[in-house]
């Protein structure tokens, strides 16, 4: 019981405390490339300042979930390494972090609000096609942005739902929850089955061979 209240506790830290650093990975950007001259035609090297900054970021966050036990921020990531089997636990446990994950998101988006210049925020999650093709293209974030928002992060989505009265749609839970969460599960069911559970047979052959040039 101590180890979920823990691992709970530290998904809403983890989740609160990346969330609210994302609109501020623009500003960081901008300090940069203003301190070296750049100009914004100077595509590449912005470019390469921008993916520096959030490789760094992540890095940083990367070693926060360490820290707090292996804490996560998104409910997908979470439950892709069950589905992989990376991670031993029951489904209750699940939805607990989910809950913790949502309600950190909820604490970021209000301390975004509070303490962001408007010109950071980024755009909110928000559903501009059919119910259905929304959930469809949620899959491929990407390639449909300009028609959900893009968020492959369930908890950010409800964060910001949240906080736009909007939470209580079935269409937040149906595009930004079941398409993501059908996504992770099947990324990682595919991750198991090509690397997780071919790596035991590999061995095998493995050390069958070693037998064979020892005889």
């Amino acid at each position: 019981m101590g180890s979920m209240v823990k691992t709970a506790v530290g998904d809403f830290l983890i989740t609160s405390m990346r969330l609210t650093t994302t609109p501020f990975s623009k500003l960081i950007t901008t300090i940069i490339s203003n301190s070296l001259n750049l100009h914004t035609q100077q595509l590449l090297p912005l470019f390469l300042i921008s993916t520096l900054t959030s490789s760094l970021i992540i890095t940083l966050f990367g070693y926060i979930s360490n820290f707090l036990g292996g804490a996560a921020f998104n409910p997908a990531t979470t439950l892709a390494f069950y589905a992989a089997g990376f991670t031993r636990t029951t489904l209750l446990f699940l939805s607990i972090r989910f809950i913790a994950q949502s309600v950190g998101a909820v604490a970021a988006v209000k301390t975004i609000l509070y303490i962001a210049p408007k010109n950071l925020i980024i755009k909110a999650p928000s559903l501009e096609v059919d119910i259905h093709i929304g959930a469809i293209v949620e899959g491929l974030s990407y390639i449909g942005g300009k028609f959900t928002g893009p968020s492959m992060n369930p908890a950010n989505a409800y964060g910001w739902a949240y906080v736009q009265n909007w939470d209580h749609k079935w269409e937040l839970y149906y595009v930004y929850w079941v398409g993501p969460l059908i996504g992770a599960t099947l990324a990682g069911k595919v991750y198991a089955f090509m690397f997780v559970n071919s790596t035991p047979s590999l061995l095998k052959k493995k050390k069958k061979k070693k037998k064979v040039k020892k005889a």
